[in-house]
């Protein structure tokens, strides 16, 4: 079982790796066969292609206004969105209006502890309530006539871009920052909008087959960890061996039992030990 175990955990990080090839070839143009095209586009800072942009709102509570929720770190986990723990905070209608999050907004991760996440990219999933953001964000709008946000997430968080973005960052206290002037000095290549969309389409296909394949192994991981611990629950109850047990009583109550062979055992010794002798029977 354990061996098992140790062959679908080692299929975790191939995974990892195909996705950071099929990044690294969508960014190239390998993987349309327009590597020749993007080698001859002329690099443009990404500052040319933003419409909007600014950090998010720093308060933590309000007295008047709506209850809105503010996303935070705690709503990402490893760039990706997670559900059920965001909080609400009373917000003005000035301030809904200058902080909430629209479908396609990309938010960039303003300040943490890791390196890893400082500076990285977000696509915004429009939410069905309305939604803003706290400081710890900057937020983009895009002239997405230009450019498509899942496309930029691509160069942003691979390769060179991503290489960018950790070298722009500033550490005090132990916290990374990084600013808008760093992120809109990003240069990038950026192919037409056509050819744009069957990029990020092939890339989510790949990623679902691959996101396919990850789930299978966590749920083999599952049931193997079940299995284990259904198999010591057996051990120790004595349900591993009812059958056995059914199956050979002589063994467990008859002649054969251990019992039996313990009190023959316990017998022998007995005959086999010497008889005491007295001094008087000596002399």
């Amino acid at each position: 079982m354990e061996e098992i175990k140790n062959r679908l955990n080692a299929i975790l990080p191939i995974l990892k790796k195909f996705r950071q090839s099929v990044l690294a070839n969508a960014v190239s143009g390998k993987l349309t066969g327009i590597e020749s095209e993007i080698d001859k586009i002329e690099p443009i800072k990404l500052e040319k292609i933003i419409v909007k942009s600014g950090n998010g709102i720093a308060k933590r509570k309000g007295e008047t206004g709506k209850n809105v929720t503010v996303l935070r770190l705690a709503d990402f986990k490893d760039a990706e969105r997670i559900y059920g723990n965001e909080r609400e905070i009373i917000l003005t209608e000035k301030e809904i209006e200058q902080y909430q999050l629209h479908q396609n907004d990309i938010l960039v991760i303003r300040v943490n502890g890791s390196t890893d996440l400082a500076g990285k990219f977000i696509f915004y999933n429009q939410s069905e309530k309305i939604e803003a953001y706290c400081d710890h964000f900057i937020r983009f709008q895009l002239d997405i006539n230009q450019i498509l946000p899942k496309f930029l997430i691509y160069i942003a968080n691979f390769g060179d871009g991503r290489n960018y973005l950790k070298n722009s960052l500033s550490t005090s206290a132990g916290q990374n920052t990084i600013n808008q002037t760093s992120i809109k000095n990003l240069t990038l290549k950026v192919p037409t909008i056509q050819e744009q969309t069957e990029i990020v389409k092939r890339v989510e296909q790949l990623f679902a087959y691959a996101d396919n394949i990850e789930t299978q192994i966590t749920n083999a991981l599952q049931r193997a960890n079940n299995l284990t611990q259904s198999i010591l629950y057996q051990a120790f109850t004595g349900k591993l061996t009812a059958n056995w047990r059914q199956q050979n009583t002589d063994l467990i109550t008859g002649e054969n039992s251990a019992e039996n062979l313990l009190a023959k055992i316990q017998q022998g010794k007995q005959k086999a030990k010497p008889k005491k002798t007295t001094k008087k029977m000596q002399k």
